[in-house]
């Protein structure tokens, strides 16, 4: 079992041997290079040190504390900063840690109300509750680059951090609401693979986010609620983007995803109302969209450039005026874009083989549609403004005057799927020298205005 002795002794240099009997005395008092007193406890077996706390002291002013203490010869490293250390100590500017030190206990700073910025060593593993709660002018907090995770408790009650550097893997969330309502800036290393959930959520006052090609994965509601963000690079690592990560962002503008992603879940992007424009890049890979992934009525421009099943994902984009395609797209699967209000026109890429039953159902602005020579099927109601029903009935008619039909060989599609078109005052456009296919087929025929043109 380990032997702590504890014992008390004011020396004048750094390296002075203590004397007399130890065995006397419970804390050791010795002055660090700058001629400040700082008290020790002592393990004899392990040869380590903790920094502990003295109630008639008030540290004041920077401190530097040592990796190391020599006692009658021998040295301890400096591991922990024991339980409530620096407490209340409310003129201490500034404080040095070594990167001997593994363990910050509960209450070690709290209401430091004089720190503006603490750097928290590599070699750190544990940092307890309260830590740096109270510490009303910490504006800035550094958690230096490291391969070992930190487990960090809820430290930052009442401390008012701007800017946050997160050098290495985390667990806990000590920067979530109500935390860090005036984090402003955040910077990621790139030795960080992995954010715990809600691990920034609602830190209303963040504009500016950092993310490193090191991390893989965004969980659970990461930034949910950061109402200030106004943009968010995700880098091309990530290949996971979690629930609710950047719900109510009301502030984000415009989202690129890059081709590593391949999974976003269920409300990742919802309700974010300034949210114009989103890109999916073009990729090989499909993508799995969750339910209500971007559903939100603000988006005015889209462009998905890799095959995907969307589950809802885009439906009630009623501001979307743009919309495209890229090369790599092969289907649009089922009801994929309901609601497109305001989109007027659709150009989807040469690629597309089918499209799935309702794709771009109840999108009432719908005017003219360009269907690729690659289109071999259309699906039921894929155009429709409304969902049918088993009668055929609708409450409203298309407003398609135009359709641009590139395929020689008139694509397959179900016998009701134009039904709600005024065909009197629509007219089909159709590859030079294919009119008589599309006049004889059964769907095509219904439209008296054939017109063949060179595409």
């Amino acid at each position: 079992m380990t032997t702590l002795i504890c014992f008390m002794a004011a020396l004048l240099s750094f390296v002075e041997t203590v004397g007399a009997d130890l065995n006397l005395c419970q804390t050791l008092q010795i002055s660090n290079k700058e001629g400040i007193q700082i008290y020790y406890k002592v393990d004899q077996e392990a040869k380590t040190a903790s920094i502990v706390r003295n109630r008639q002291l008030k540290y004041s002013g920077p401190i530097i504390l040592p990796s190391q203490i020599e006692v009658e010869g021998l040295s301890y490293i400096v591991t922990t900063i024991a339980k409530s250390a620096f407490e209340a100590c409310e003129a201490l500017t500034a404080i040095t840690l070594p990167e001997s030190v593994t363990t910050i206990e509960d209450n070690a700073f709290y209401k430091c109300s004089a720190l503006t910025e603490l750097i928290i060593p590599p070699t750190v593993t544990t940092i307890g509750s309260n830590t740096l709660s109270r510490c009303t002018n910490l504006k800035t907090l550094i958690f230096e680059d490291g391969p070992e995770p930190l487990n960090i408790n809820h430290n930052l009650n009442n401390t008012p951090l701007e800017k946050v550097y997160l050098g290495r893997n985390i667990s806990g969330s000590p920067f979530r609401y109500p935390h860090c309502n005036e984090l402003s800036e955040l910077i990621i290393g790139d030795q960080v693979t992995t954010l715990p959930p809600d691990a920034f959520s609602s830190c209303i006052g963040l504009q500016k986010v950092t993310l490193p090609e090191s991390l893989q994965h965004i969980p659970y509601s990461t930034f949910r609620g950061c109402s200030s963000l106004t943009e968010i690079v995700i880098p091309k690592s990530i290949l996971t983007i979690g629930e609710d990560a950047f719900r109510h962002c009301e502030k984000l503008t415009e989202i690129t995803i890059p081709n590593s992603v391949t999974f976003i879940d269920k409300f990742a992007f919802e309700d974010c109302p300034g949210l114009k424009k989103i890109t999916i890049e073009d990729g090989t890979a499909p993508i799995e969209l969750g339910y209500s992934a971007f559903c939100h009525h603000y988006v005015e421009s889209l462009y998905i450039g890799r095959n995907f099943s969307a589950n809802g994902t885009f439906s009630h984009m009623f501001e979307l005026r743009e919309f495209q395609t890229g090369p790599l797209v092969t289907a649009i699967e089922e009801y994929a874009f309901m609601h497109f209000r305001k989109l007027t026109r659709v150009d989807i890429s040469d690629s597309i083989r089918s499209i799935g039953d309702g794709a771009f159902s109840n999108c009432y602005g719908l005017k003219e549609l360009t269907i690729p020579v690659s289109v071999i099927s259309i699906g039921e109601d894929a155009f429709a403004p409304c969902h049918l029903s088993e009668t055929g009935e609708c409450w409203t008619s298309s407003n398609i005057t135009v359709i641009n039909c590139k395929n020689p060989i008139p694509p397959e599609t179900a016998s009701g799927n134009f039904k709600v078109v005024k065909k009197e005052t629509c007219t089909l456009y159709v590859p030079i020298g294919s009119a008589p296919k599309y006049k004889a087929h059964p769907l095509w025929a219904t439209f008296p205005n054939i017109t063949e043109t060179d595409f």
